[in-house]
């Protein structure tokens, strides 16, 4: 596969379980759109973590103990819609909150729930193909919620037998967590192993 300076592979099709699980398997996610329908990613150089005991920096670790409560797939709309709901506009639209919402009926796509006093206030979601979890979106309504949850997070897959995070796109916040990046040729072999993981969500 032909990669573009800027991950852009293709323009159009539709944002369904049937297609989004295809292109994940393959390191394709669909992100901004054009009037013609959704555009499809393959960025590389590609950010990811390898899961293990103790993965993500110290910073990360300590905050899995802040005093949230975590859930997996209790409210996985309204973490969505939680991750839309941003001033600077997002790239969640109508389309993919029903495409990905039927990916989580078919147990392909997750979410995690930060909760204080009983109120959702961060989160994020995924996709799980094997062993692979590639995250897509987080939010916070309080702070540390969303780091939290991803701390959290991380310390559940590798009990659950997940072995790659997926990050997708590097930036100053996800490197600094510990998430690192790695070449095409080289995140193809991880997921290729990582699809063949027998993991299994909330085991």
């Amino acid at each position: 596969m032909a990669l573009s300076k800027d991950g852009r592979i293709a323009i159009g099709g539709q944002i369904n379980p049937d297609t989004l699980a295809i292109a994940y398997s393959r390191g394709i996610f669909p992100w901004e759109d054009s009037p013609v329908g959704p555009v499809w990613h393959a960025h590389a150089p590609r950010c990811v973590m390898r899961i293990k005991a103790g993965c993500g920096n110290r910073s990360l670790r300590r905050a899995a103990k802040l005093p949230f409560t975590f859930t997996t797939d209790q409210a996985f709309v309204e973490v969505m819609q939680g991750c839309a709901d941003r001033e600077e506009g997002s790239w969640i639209t109508d389309e993919k909150l029903a495409g990905y919402t039927e990916l989580h009926r078919r147990g392909l796509a997750h979410s995690v729930e930060a909760w204080l006093d009983n109120k959702l206030v961060g989160g994020l979601y995924g996709v799980t193909l094997g062993g692979l979890f590639a995250g897509e979106s987080m939010f916070s309504k309080v702070s540390q919620a969303s780091k939290a949850s991803l701390a959290w997070l991380l310390g559940q897959l590798t009990g659950w037998g997940y072995s790659l995070f997926d990050a997708q796109v590097a930036n100053h916040h996800t490197l600094a967590l510990g998430f690192e990046e790695i070449g095409w040729v080289e995140f193809q072999g991880e997921l290729k192993k990582a699809l063949a993981a027998p993991a299994i969500w909330g085991a």
